[in-house]
């Protein structure tokens, strides 16, 4: 797959204002045995982009015709307008350790929300990893539909991550649980819980 292409020009610094005149956003290019590089994106590229790529892949500067990989690293936005008004990238190689994070999403649907009218709480959404470039992976997808009451939970540990990638995140850190409705006392959980299961068992017979 290949990485998304960003074509930039070189800018000097102090006219970010007329940049952003121009429809265009003022970036900054840094990292490790880099030469901090100021540069300047189409304001509509950039918005396609970070909605394909976000934190967690690769993207490709093209700058004098050379392309440089980078990670967006961090953005700043107008609190009024919500408009992009700058944009920091990581510059990476090929042989030297990422630390970023990633998004988890959820998906599948669990029982304790269907049968028991729990509420789904994704508890952490996003997960701090290390890895070489080309191990990176965009996303965590996590099936909640393991969880069949309120007391199964999902963490860090049950997640079938590469061993190409290390987590930072305690492995007891919970990812998702369901909670009870307002208002259930313990002892209504542990009647709903025993009537969900009942209902899975007679759907199964």
């Amino acid at each position: 797959m290949k990485n998304i292409t960003l074509k930039a020009q070189k800018i000097e610094k102090g006219n970010a204002r007329e940049i952003r005149k121009d429809l265009k956003i003022p970036c900054i290019i840094y990292g490790k045995d880099f030469e901090n590089q100021c540069i300047a994106i189409e304001y509509q590229d950039f918005v396609k982009t970070f909605s394909a790529a976000g934190y967690s892949t690769i993207v490709d500067i093209e700058l004098d015709k050379k392309k440089i990989p980078v990670l967006i690293h961090d953005i700043q936005k107008d609190p009024v307008l919500n408009e992009f008004t700058h944009v920091d990238f990581q510059a990476i190689k090929e042989d030297k350790e990422i630390h970023t994070h990633i998004p988890v999403h959820l998906e599948g649907e669990s029982d304790a929300v269907k049968l028991l009218h729990g509420i789904l709480i994704h508890n952490k959404e996003s997960l701090e990893i290390k890895c070489l470039p080309k191990n990176l992976i965009s996303e965590v997808r996590v099936d909640v539909s393991i969880i069949k009451d309120f007391h199964t939970t999902i963490t860090v540990a049950d997640l079938n991550m590469p061993e190409t990638v290390f987590v930072y995140d305690a492995p007891e850190a919970v990812i998702a649980s369901v909670s009870a409705p307002k208002g259930m006392k313990e002892d209504d959980k542990e009647e709903e819980t025993t009537e969900g299961e009942g209902e899975g068992e007679a759907k199964a017979e």
